[in-house]
């Protein structure tokens, strides 16, 4: 099993989420690049404070060279049926035999029940994992400069990161920072340039869609996929 020692996940304030509402204007520049990292399905047992234990199937994406883990579904199973993993997306998934007392897994484990108790505002207190697998998967990394604005005031550029799985129907989003207008002549990877560089970048309906995405999630503060369906 790889190991992620830098593992984190940003926990945003109330104060960045109050901050003025983001509009879309126009995409400058975009970059695709391939990606990699691990899927883990993971059973578990929680509960709520003095009730009987129940077993949750979650779903948890470590994108490589990224530091963020990312819960991506947390399913309440039914309580006669069989804790199978399912769902697995095409590829060598494998069983690890020692994921009840894997220390990386029970870290995993931790994190998914955190989460969703932030999403959903529930208070489930982590047990102990049942079972676990974990699979290689790939995806793409867009890197996207687009311009946008805070209540009609002047358009400003900002630079997005939005992760796309294989196989995984939701986009995940990475990150939204503002960048200098005096900064203009940006760096996307190995395709240095001006936004203007990049032929179709304000007319590709998927890389729009994208933007506005990020944009979308920049002003919700959801450092969490969007929904199923979400890429349509």
């Amino acid at each position: 099993m790889t190991n992620y020692p830098n593992l984190k996940f940003i926990k945003v304030t109330k104060a960045a989420q109050q901050k003025s509402h983001l509009v879309f204007k126009i995409v400058k520049a975009y970059e695709e690049d391939a990606a990699a990292g691990y899927l883990y399905f993971i059973i578990l047992e929680a509960a709520v404070d003095g009730e009987h234990g129940r077993l949750y199937r979650a779903k948890i994406l470590l994108p490589h060279g990224i530091p963020k883990k990312i819960l991506l579904d947390f399913t309440p199973l039914l309580r006669d049926s069989k804790p199978g993993l399912g769902g697995l997306v095409a590829g060598a998934a494998k069983d690890i035999p020692d994921a009840a007392t894997n220390v990386e897994v029970i870290e995993l484990a931790r994190f998914a029940v955190d989460e969703h108790n932030k999403q959903e505002d529930e208070h489930l207190v982590f047990k102990e994992v049942v079972r676990a697998s974990e699979q290689v998967v790939a995806g793409f990394l867009y890197r996207i400069i687009l311009k946008a604005a805070k209540n009609g005031d002047i358009s400003h550029f900002y630079e997005a990161q939005v992760l796309l799985p294989a196989a995984i129907d939701a986009k995940v989003f990475l990150e939204f920072k503002p960048l200098l207008d005096k900064k203009r002549k940006l760096e996307l990877g190995a395709n240095p340039g001006q936004p203007e560089d990049v032929p179709d970048a304000s007319t590709n309906d998927e890389i729009i869609d994208l933007a506005r995405f990020a944009v979308d999630q920049e002003n919700k503060k959801e450092y969490y996929p969007a929904g199923r369906n979400s890429r349509s």
